[in-house]
């Protein structure tokens, strides 16, 4: 029995499949009905089985078979931790590489160092049986420019500024790919809230974005091009260009 969940733009929220039993006298094994279903990102999948008499795992199947890693019992972002915390907050992390067989990992957080043997590092390699501590500070959500850093404290926020929610999802997972892609992977969730002017709200979404937090849970959407220059139309293309003395 082997289906395809396919995770495409635009895809619909809610997929169903039914898994069927055998039916010999059309000539039908178990299966998945239907055998492929697109859903969008975010999206869900309801799975129904039409035969309480028979059991059977729905499971994720990989490179044919190869099993999942877990952060936490847990395997891939959304299902994985999601850690919520304030920039600059501390985190104290706990780590332990439970395989006790052969396989080594790499633990590394995107926009948080710490130090180790006198070097501020954001990666470092886990062999099996083995466990550190480390803390980590939560990223700011977005570095903001200094003329609108400098008016966020409350004794110097412009006529006109108000509260702006944001969030910033910054992962946290092993660097070897394959073991990434294999689901060994959480999330750092920073919750930043700045006071702007509707100009400068309208500056930062043009230069940056601004990734307002909508108070769920949801994994990001994806940009799929993310290469154009923020604010332009799509379609337009990176160029090298030389310059003359």
């Amino acid at each position: 029995m082997h289906g395809t969940v396919n995770v495409v733009p635009g895809g619909q929220a809610l997929a169903s499949v039914e898994i069927k039993p055998a039916d010999p006298a059309l000539g039908l094994d178990m299966r998945f009905d239907p055998a492929s279903v697109p859903v969008g990102p975010g999206g869900k999948v309801h799975w129904t089985n039409v035969n309480p008499l028979t059991t059977h795992t729905v499971t994720a199947d990989m490179g044919a078979g190869i099993s999942s890693y877990c952060f936490n019992g847990r395997s891939f972002v959304g299902n994985t931790p999601t850690i919520v915390a304030h920039p600059r907050q501390r985190i104290g992390w706990y780590v332990f590489n439970l395989d006790l067989g052969e396989v080594w990992h790499n633990y590394h957080t995107h926009s948080q160092r710490w130090q180790f043997a006198g070097h501020t590092i954001d990666v470092r390699s886990i062999s099996p049986a083995e466990s550190f501590i480390v803390e980590t500070e939560a990223p700011p959500v977005l570095l903001l420019p200094d003329d609108i850093e400098d008016h966020q404290p409350p004794d110097k926020r412009l006529p006109g500024a108000t509260p702006y929610e944001l969030k910033g999802d910054f992962l946290v997972h092993c660097h070897i790919e394959m073991h990434m892609g294999q689901g060994l992977a959480a999330v750092v969730r920073s919750r930043q809230t700045v006071w702007l002017t509707p100009a400068q709200a309208d500056q930062l979404a043009m230069e940056t974005g601004l990734p307002i937090d909508p108070g769920d849970n949801s994994c990001p959407v994806v940009d799929l091009n993310r290469c154009a220059p923020l604010g332009a139309a799509h379609g337009r293309r990176w160029q090298a260009c030389q310059k003359s003395r």
